[in-house]
């Protein structure tokens, strides 16, 4: 019984500083899975704007190889534009020369 009283008086006497010691260590251990928590979060949001900067990155990439191709395509149609307007030009003038030749044979 002497130990149970002892037991007894030494929580009265100090029951506020225990009291006080375990809202520490309770305070200290949420804030320590609170921390875990937010590093958790943090490293999954990482990982989330990782994943999203790769599928942006090949959006651009592939952006990039759209616009490329767009501009090999209006090159090309282009060279066959000039190439269709050279063709028509020398055509006319060939023409052209055929009829003064063929004129200038008919006046003869």
């Amino acid at each position: 019984m002497a130990g149970v009283k002892g037991v007894a008086e030494f929580f009265a006497s100090h029951g506020s500083a225990i009291t006080a010691a375990l809202g520490i260590s309770s305070v200290i251990a949420v804030g320590s899975w609170s921390l875990s928590s937010m590093r958790k979060d943090i490293e999954l949001n990482k990982k989330d704007i990782e994943m999203h900067a790769m599928r942006h990155q090949k959006d651009i990439e592939a952006n990039q190889k759209d616009i490329e191709a767009t501009a090999l395509r209006l090159e090309r149609d282009r060279a066959r534009e000039l190439l269709s307007l050279t063709y028509t030009e020398e055509m006319k003038s060939f023409r052209d020369a055929l009829a003064a030749k063929s004129q200038a044979e008919n006046k003869s």
